[in-house]
């Protein structure tokens, strides 16, 4: 008996105590809730034994416990009874990892059984969804900012927009979760990739996010620049084509160039990249006028005048006994040149240029002049230059050794011109003496003739003679003329 007394007072007290077993299930409607979302919890149990008692409902979130809801309940054995718990509004300090645990209690207060929903998360935070996401625009257009906002449970949530881009902000309002705002683009936004922020706000909840609005370059500005206004033939001409976007800043593309003459016919067209220095040498004999160099871009087009000018430019050179005249100038010659040809004697040349640009006129001394060693000189008034201005005389070539190559005639003719001046010249005899003039060139007329006929009479009065001398020893007389030649 005495052994056994103890065990018998022990199953005495726990006969005592308020026992029973139960199983407790806890279920929540999704697993992450804003600040302001309802919690709907349902707890369910399944006693071994009919439990009069209560059932308490607590959120625990971290160290924040919140016991908010107390019902009593009546259980009976092998049947699952199930309590809805009144919403739970969510608060700010319930912001974290959270869960509900419902506890069956007997008529004492003491806990019989208890159960856990699965954790959930409780947030201020709200997602915007942007419905289009590749954002691109044309400067100077309207763009719209499409998207939805969304909540805990990926719930539609109505919200506030603000909006803010390329230092404007914009104010909108959700519909039904989804919302709308269209953006100006400027029309001098600089290409590339513009920051846009869009804020959610709804209660203590708040969302935001960051995107990139892509702004299109668009070829808008094309300058032309040359480095003079004004050229001559044969020099280069040095230009740049610039073409800029909408905002000035430089675009690295394809221009076409170009040079129109007066007459409209191009002198060149070809592709050059823009930014980059390009040169071209006009041609030597290119004719005066107004020249425009052109660049083009698409619907773009950039001109600028050059000048070329007129050129007068007479080379002169020697090659053997020939004088040389070119007209290296772009404009035609036409015109009297004088040419001194200085030796024992003085010989004036004059010929008539008739020269286009790049032309060249050859003078054979030996045609023109008799035989000799002659300095060639160009006389005071004579232009060679691309200026208006005579030059003084200048000795074309020293030394040039001609052999007369001229025609009887042309002698002759020279011979005249050259006794006449003699004579007639600024220190000469009809200077002096002018009634001399007549007898003088008749003269000089006669023994001229004489001279260059002599080969006809001298032969004719040499047979005479003979003729004479043959006549007169026939007869015996005596010879008293001069013994012929």
């Amino acid at each position: 008996m005495s052994r056994a007394f103890p065990l018998i007072l022990l199953l005495a007290f726990l006969s005592a105590l308020p026992f029973a077993s139960a199983s407790v299930t806890v279920q929540l409607s999704q697993d992450y809730y804003n600040i302001g979302d309802t919690i709907a919890a349902a707890a369910s149990a399944v006693p071994a034994d009919d439990i009069s008692g209560f059932m308490r409902f607590t959120a625990l979130c971290g160290g924040f416990s919140l016991p908010y809801y107390l019902t009593p309940v009546e259980l009976q054995d092998g049947f699952r009874t199930q309590v809805n718990a009144p919403p739970l509004n969510t608060i700010q300090t319930m912001k974290g990892t959270c869960r509900i645990e419902t506890a069956i209690l007997d008529e004492q207060g003491q806990a019989l059984e208890t159960g856990s929903s699965d954790p959930f998360e409780v947030s201020d935070g709200l997602s915007i969804i942007l419905l289009n996401e590749n954002l691109t625009a044309l400067p100077g257009t309207t763009l719209a900012i499409e998207g939805i906002i969304r909540g805990a449970g990926d719930k539609m949530v109505d919200a506030g927009i603000g909006l803010s881009f390329d230092d404007e902000s914009y104010q909108a309002a959700t519909a039904n979760g989804r919302f709308s705002v269209s953006v100006g683009i400027s029309p001098v936004a600089k290409s590339g990739s513009h920051p846009l922020r869009i804020t959610a706000t709804a209660q203590q909840n708040k969302g935001e996010l960051s995107h990139g609005v892509e702004v299109i370059a668009v070829p808008s500005h094309l300058a032309l620049a040359a480095d003079a206004p004004q050229k001559n033939p044969g020099e280069s001409v040095s230009y740049t084509a610039d073409l800029a976007d909408q905002a000035g800043d430089p675009l690295q593309e394809t221009i076409g160039a170009a040079l129109k003459g007066p007459d409209g016919l191009y002198l060149f067209r070809t592709s050059i990249p823009s930014g980059a220095a390009q040169s071209y040498v006009l041609g030597p004999y290119l004719p005066p006028g107004n020249y425009v160099l052109e660049a083009r871009y698409l619907n773009l087009m950039a001109t600028q005048a050059i000048k070329v000018n007129a050129v007068r430019d007479i080379r002169v050179s020697q090659q053997g006994q020939s004088i040389i005249f070119t007209n290296a100038g772009n404009i035609p010659i036409a015109e009297e040149i004088t040419l001194l040809a200085q030796g024992k004697r003085t010989y004036t040349i004059r010929k008539t240029l008739d020269l286009k640009p790049g032309e060249s006129l050859a003078i054979d001394l030996g045609k023109e002049i008799p035989s000799g060693t002659y300095d060639i000189v160009l006389p005071d008034g004579m232009h060679l230059s691309g200026t208006d201005d005579a030059q003084g005389s200048a000795t074309v070539s020293k030394g040039v050794q001609v052999q007369d190559a001229r025609p009887a005639m042309k002698k002759f003719s020279d011979g005249v011109g050259a006794t006449t001046a003699a004579v007639v010249g600024a220190d000469g005899i009809l200077t002096r003496n002018p009634w001399y003039a007549p007898f003088l060139l008749v003269a000089i007329i006669v023994l001229l003739t004489a001279y260059y006929s002599r080969n006809l009479w001298v032969p004719l009065v040499s047979r005479r003679g003979r003729a004479r001398r043959k006549t007169a020893e026939k007869k015996g007389m005596d010879i008293i003329w001069e013994k012929d030649s």
